[in-house]
């Protein structure tokens, strides 16, 4: 879903941006442009939440319990700190280096 959703996202807002700001360049010139751009952020968002959810499940095993007695994964953190810690684990592995896309998603991602 965070590929999707990236590509929902994204796709206006490189439009929009690459033919207001992109002068001289051809239309083949702005579609490569447009698709790198989705392309990137689509690849990243969709990396965080594989990330996110095998960290999560990670953090699930070790602690619901041994033996038998495993606590189904729902997906969910199963303790309010698992989602921070999760979280910060895709965000350092995913938006780590400085790009623009990755300085927007941080920026909105600390204001909220």
């Amino acid at each position: 879903s965070g590929l999707l959703y990236a590509v929902r996202l994204r796709t206006p807002h490189a439009l929009l941006m690459t033919m207001l700001f992109s002068r001289g360049t051809n239309m083949q010139q702005k579609f490569e442009k447009i698709t790198k751009a989705v392309g990137g952020h689509a690849k990243s968002l969709a990396l965080h939440a594989f990330i996110y959810k095998a960290t999560l499940y990670a953090l699930h095993l070790v602690t619901s319990g041994t033996g038998t007695s495993l606590v189904p994964f729902s997906g969910r953190p199963l303790r309010p700190y698992h989602s921070l810690i999760a979280g910060g684990v895709g965000g350092w592995l995913v938006w780590g280096d400085f790009t623009a896309v990755n300085y927007q998603v941080t920026l909105y991602l600390l204001s909220r």
